[in-house]
């Protein structure tokens, strides 16, 4: 009887998901990340880096880097996430 009254009492539905990876969906390589949280969101922006091809000598090589000043990094992905769903994940999160 209890279930039965909870269930009238609820307005929740359970719906099942259809995960879909699109035919034409683009993967791509990122070895940075950013991440910034806001005052609702919590945003995760992916770069890639590609460091130049020097051929010089040790020495040579790191007076080219220090000359660069800089090194760009290409965002390749920005996923921005609701708060309370970024708290869901990291409560399920264990690192080994």
């Amino acid at each position: 009887m209890s279930e039965e009254i909870e269930q009238e009492q609820s307005d929740e539905v359970t719906l099942r998901v259809d995960w879909v990876f699109p035919e034409n969906i683009q993967s791509r390589y990122a070895n940075n990340v950013l991440v910034q949280i806001g005052p609702h969101e919590f945003i995760i922006s992916f770069f890639e880096m590609q460091l130049p091809t020097l051929f010089g000598n040790p020495e040579d090589n790191k007076a080219k880097f220090k000359e660069m000043g800089e090194i760009r990094a290409d965002c390749v992905s920005k996923i921005i996430v609701p708060l309370n769903l970024y708290r869901d994940l990291s409560m399920h999160y264990k690192p080994s």
